[in-house]
């Protein structure tokens, strides 16, 4: 696959992204909450599709150790973006994290709906909305399950909070003017055994499921920055930090990522930790790395589409502002 293809996305039902593990540690008692984020994790997508090329090939999944083997060595993955309708109007977004959804669509500022607006150098504003104030998160109550046999354990009731994109779909038909429907995340893989679908693979926990397709990402295409490009940029993922890049953000002593620079405005970054996913292999998770996290705003001239060198990880959306997309 010589040329850059784009796919989405789309979840058949709500979908639990659980960001800081299982369940917080923190929690105890007959009764625990997993809150879902609104976005899965670069590993949640690569497995999946992983998933879809094991299965298009004939694969024994078994004998897979790492999805990025599958999906070979010249496979790269750029997003994830929110992209809601599918007809003449989208809406596109990314992650705020936590929790959040930032819409990449000066029409938003106008709606008066927004629960945070950031404006950088006096450049044009992103309206940020909550997953949970807009009511796309939705709760269900399960009982943990024995690994081994798969029974229920008893008192080990749990409630998880999961987001519905179909949800987010109608909020950006009534606040946003999005026309069409449904929702999905699209991603932009380079490279790779090349994808068969539409196909319908896991995402998330919970037994999510989701629709896989490939479709006309042109009008995304400006939003990937290239390299040397000057601009204004969203991490549309978590970008992990090394053991010095950390405490030194952290305590001001740096002042950006990558040769790009954290924007001047309030918020403009979060630091976090996060894990790298589940290894299904192993039976176990990933470390936990520390982490520029999703919604963070750099500025200056971007080293490429990505931060680091992992596909997914690091993403850079293009904004719309001084050198980004109009």
């Amino acid at each position: 696959m010589g040329m850059a293809e784009w796919y989405i996305l789309r979840p058949l039902g709500p979908a639990l992204f659980r960001w800081k593990g299982e369940f917080s540690p923190q929690f105890r008692g007959p009764r625990v909450l997993g809150l879902s984020e609104p976005f899965p994790l670069p590993s949640t997508i690569v497995g999946a599709l992983a998933a879809l090329a094991i299965a298009s090939r004939g694969m024994d999944p078994a004998g897979v150790r790492d999805p990025l083997d599958v999906l070979g060595e010249g496979f790269d993955l750029w997003g994830p973006v929110l992209r809601a309708g599918d007809g003449q109007r989208s809406v596109l977004a990314v992650h705020r994290y936590p929790g959040s959804i930032a819409i990449l669509d000066e029409e938003a500022i106008r709606t008066e709906e927004c629960e945070e607006v950031i404006s950088c150098d006096h450049d044009r504003p992103l309206c940020v909305v909550s997953a949970l104030e807009e009511g796309a998160l939705l709760g269900r109550v399960g009982v943990e399950l024995n690994v081994s046999g798969k029974t229920a354990i008893e008192g080990r009731l749990y409630e998880a909070a999961m987001f519905d994109a179909r949800k987010f779909a109608e909020i950006a038909r009534s606040m946003f003017k999005a026309t069409g429907s449904g929702a999905g995340y699209a991603v932009r893989i380079e490279g790779g055994p090349g994808l068969t679908t539409p196909a319908v693979v896991r995402l998330g926990g919970e037994g999510g499921l989701a629709v896989v397709e490939r479709i006309d990402g042109s009008d995304m295409e400006a939003l990937v920055p290239r390299e040397g490009g000057d601009g204004k940029f969203i991490l549309a993922s978590p970008a992990p930090l090394n053991e010095h890049e950390f405490p030194e953000l952290a305590r001001g002593e740096q002042l950006g990522i990558g040769g790009l620079r954290i924007a001047e405005c309030k918020h403009s970054a979060h630091l976090g930790s996060i894990g790298a996913g589940y290894d299904m292999a192993r039976n176990a998770r990933r470390p936990v790395r520390p982490a520029l996290m999703p919604g963070s705003i750099l500025v200056g001239s971007a080293p490429g589409a990505r931060l680091g060198a992992v596909p997914g990880w690091g993403s850079l959306v293009r904004v719309p502002g001084r050198g980004g997309p109009r």
